[in-house]
């Protein structure tokens, strides 16, 4: 595990289904290939940062904050294969702000580093290799904004994924035709929720994506697959239904390094501060459930080459 490059920018401007397809589709959920233990690999980024920002893998957003944050953000979900890949930071100006504080001056302890490691079913690392800092090139001014990136190595990643790496090039549509596409596909996701219709939410929708989370969760047990499909089967028949929201305030996002990845987010609203939230990045696929509850279904979509229909393949 090395780091390669540095780049810096700145800018100063079911379940209602017979026994016998439960059966087949949890089966079908099981991985092929399973992965010894001592090379169930999981690649992180640390994050200890004291500014709103963004962090991208490949040109996709995979963690942002309204705030500073300490945190570790795994990077397995986002990578399809061994290889050179770019991991980018953003930051903003505070609430209120116009500018990004200078960094340099103020002295903050700002931490961004690189971690591959095993954990065990508990979640507590048993393997652990030196973290790789990446080094934040600051400027000893105030920005209105800050962006940098790095180039990662990846070696030992012991699968691959096709993910959506056979997926169309969404830049080249016509933006106002491929947002009318995205919006009519997340409405009939949302009816499908709104109808508590989990069979065809968990056999059919989000089932390219679950077959890919369990491996990159190296998740093989048969009875935690099982129970993990029972469990948010019944929470669609049972809280989803009749409580979704109408889809609103939202804005649509295309994303990746090939413009692969599509997803609608919403933008920051004061519709659900009794909950203490904004919503801002959102799923606008939200259910509220007995006046309570607030979840939102995040999904990231693709379009395969030669379809015309999107598929589900990440949160």
């Amino acid at each position: 595990m090395k780091l390669l490059r540095v780049y810096l920018v700145v800018f100063i401007s079911c379940i209602s289904c017979n026994s016998k397809s439960h059966r087949v589709a949890i089966q079908e959920l099981v991985p092929t290939q399973q992965i010894a233990k001592g090379k169930q690999y999981r690649y992180y980024i640390g994050l200890g940062v004291y500014l709103p920002f963004e962090l991208y893998v490949n040109d996709i957003l995979i963690k942002y904050g309204t705030t500073g944050v300490s945190s570790a953000v795994e990077l397995n979900p986002w990578l399809l294969r061994n290889g050179t890949h770019k991991v980018t930071i953003k930051f903003f100006p505070d609430v209120g702000g116009h500018t990004v504080v200078n960094m340099g001056k103020e002295q903050l302890p700002y931490r961004i580093d690189f971690n591959k490691v095993v954990i065990n079913e508990s979640r507590d690392i048993v393997k652990q290799e030196k973290a790789i800092k990446l080094p934040l090139l600051t400027k000893d001014e105030d920005l209105p904004y800050f962006e940098q990136s790095w180039d990662i190595e990846i070696t030992d990643l012991p699968y691959v994924l096709e993910g959506w790496s056979n997926g169309q090039d969404l830049s080249k549509w016509n933006q106002e035709v491929l947002e009318k596409k995205v919006v009519a596909y997340y409405e009939k996701l949302r009816r499908i929720l709104n109808d508590g219709d989990a069979n065809t939410w968990m056999n059919n929708l989000t089932r390219r994506r679950k077959e890919e989370t369990n491996v990159f969760d190296y998740e093989y047990d048969k009875e935690n697959i099982r129970d993990s499909f029972e469990e948010n089967s019944k929470k669609i028949r049972e809280y989803a239904k009749g409580n979704m929201i109408p889809l609103e305030d939202y804005k649509m996002k295309v994303y990746g390094k090939n413009n692969q990845l599509v997803a609608l987010e919403r933008f920051s609203s004061k519709d659900f501060e009794e909950w203490g939230e904004t919503g801002k990045g959102w799923s606008p696929l939200i259910r509220i459930y007995d006046e309570e509850y607030l979840t939102s279904y995040p999904v990231k979509l693709y379009l395969p080459k030669g379809s015309d229909e999107f598929v589900i393949i990440r949160k």
